[in-house]
């Protein structure tokens, strides 16, 4: 390849074919399905179609709900979901984050990891919110990152990410 060429970058994000020329804009080319890669030598010129499967994306929702009364503590259930069933395991990372509501005062911090096995498509993530005498309406987040086999949501070009918002009393 001549240096002074720019190089031809692809990528696959989700379910779309993009490229760009060595990193400046990049550009939409649809739905995956078949690819065809050109290798151009300067003595000849060789093609080749590669068939890429579309990758799950990754979801959570968003919960609401009010606590029980100071002393208890209620459960707040944050669905992870895949798009499609894979054929390979998924896995994605989790944990929580304040926004309004405070770790350990409103809620119970929690991280791990959500693993899908070939074909599942939903996995569950439970945190803990603790009741108050008063509680005015506060939230949190649970952020998902770190996807294997799979590509995380976006919305208007961010991650999703599930909100969990206590009810006001």
């Amino acid at each position: 390849m001549d240096a002074r060429q720019p190089r031809q970058l692809w990528s696959i994000r989700s379910d779309r074919v993009q490229t760009g020329i060595d990193g400046i804009g990049v550009g939409d080319h649809g739905a995956v399905g078949t690819l065809t890669l050109t290798l151009n030598t300067g003595c000849s010129i060789t093609s080749r179609d590669v068939t890429v499967d579309r990758q799950p994306e990754i979801n959570i929702n968003n919960v609401s709900g009010k606590t029980g009364p100071k002393g208890t503590t209620s459960q707040f259930t944050f669905t992870i979901s895949l798009s499609i069933p894979s054929t390979e395991t998924v896995s994605v990372e989790y944990y929580t984050s304040n926004s309004t509501a405070i770790a350990s005062r409103d809620y119970q911090s929690t991280t791990g990891t959500a693993f899908f096995q070939p074909g599942e498509t939903t996995k569950y993530v439970s945190v803990n919110v603790y009741g108050t005498s008063t509680n005015p309406q506060k939230g949190f987040l649970v952020n998902i990152y770190d996807p294997v086999n799979a590509a995380i949501k976006r919305v208007y070009g961010y991650p999703v990410r599930g909100n969990g918002i206590i009810l006001a009393k």
